[in-house]
């Protein structure tokens, strides 16, 4: 259902010697959810998450915001690529209001920059000083909360295909589904 939806889109924005690739990570999405389910824990839905998720989301960069219970600060639970655990230590909260993150969680929708350089932003200089340029943001919602975002980035300003944000969607939504297996 997904995947087709996706390869839709990706046909759309592709042009042909682009196709090949788009076709590699609709494979790859389509054994996403039985490569990540049955984790665990969190600790063990993020390893997999960190190893399955970078041949379809096809940025340099990607991370996963958890937004904390109990105040109006998130973490970053994972980074991959370049730089990878670098972003924010273990146990470091960054304040929601203003962010990025807390945009996509307040108003339940995907955000997008192309150029990071250039938005309002508070935390737009923190993540430039990260090398990141070009951002998708996507919420995951369990239940009736949001628990955070799937982030994806690049140190290159560019334009979106529309494929980029279906593929960051149903990365998003797989995750999601492992949480709230998890919080059961």
């Amino acid at each position: 259902m997904f995947t087709d939806q996706a390869k839709q889109l990706a046909e759309a924005d592709a042009t042909a010697e682009q196709l090949q690739r788009l076709q590699a990570r609709l494979d790859a999405l389509a054994r996403f959810s039985v490569a990540i389910g049955g984790a665990g824990s969190e600790a063990e839905l993020l390893e997999r998450v960190a190893q399955h998720a970078p041949p379809i989301l096809g940025v340099p960069r990607f991370s996963i915001a958890l937004v904390d219970d109990n105040a109006p600060t998130f973490g970053v639970a994972r980074l991959a690529g370049d730089g990878a655990g670098v972003l924010m230590s273990e146990g470091d909260h960054m304040l929601i209001p203003g962010t990025a993150v807390g945009e996509a969680v307040d108003n339940g929708t995907i955000v997008t920059t192309f150029d990071f350089a250039r938005n309002h932003f508070t935390d737009w200089a923190y993540l430039a000083n990260m090398g990141l340029r070009w951002f998708i943001v996507v919420p995951m919602r369990v239940g009736g909360s949001y628990i955070g975002t799937l982030n994806l980035g690049a140190p290159e300003p560019r334009p979106f295909a529309q494929h980029d944000i279906h593929f960051g969607k149903q990365v998003a939504a797989a995750i999601t589904a492992e949480y709230e297996r998890l919080r059961g």
